[in-house]
């Protein structure tokens, strides 16, 4: 045989496995871009879950700092004043003034009042 006809038989040969042995190393190329982008997206994905705890915790700080406090020092402040109110109350009876205190009867006219709307609701 001539050597025209091992070139060209090498040529027939060579071009099928060349173009298998391309698709296999271009399969592993692209197998390993998958495989960083998958990598990726799961720490991306876990970065967002990372920020959206880091905005909850954030906006529990803001309510607890605009809204919970605020509202303890007010309990606590109306807290104080029914404690000074109550104290006044406690002391009508040991007041000389007691049998005409218009304080008193207001109280006892407010009792009546929400003793008759409290029947009223039964």
């Amino acid at each position: 045989m001539s050597a025209e006809i091992w070139l060209a038989l090498i040529a027939i040969v060579a071009a099928p496995a060349g173009g298998a042995l391309a698709a296999v190393l271009t399969r592993r190329k692209y197998r390993v871009e998958i495989d960083n982008l998958r990598a990726d997206v799961t720490r991306k994905l876990a970065d967002t879950r990372g920020a959206e705890l880091a905005n909850v915790r954030q906006g529990n700080e803001i309510l607890m700092q605009q809204i919970v406090e605020p509202l303890r020092v007010e309990i606590k402040s109306l807290r104080n004043e029914i404690s000074r109110f109550r104290r006044a109350v406690e002391r009508i009876p040991a007041c000389p003034y007691s049998a005409d205190c218009p304080v008193s009867r207001e109280l006892l006219s407010s009792e009546k009042v929400d003793a008759v709307k409290g029947a009223g609701d039964k």
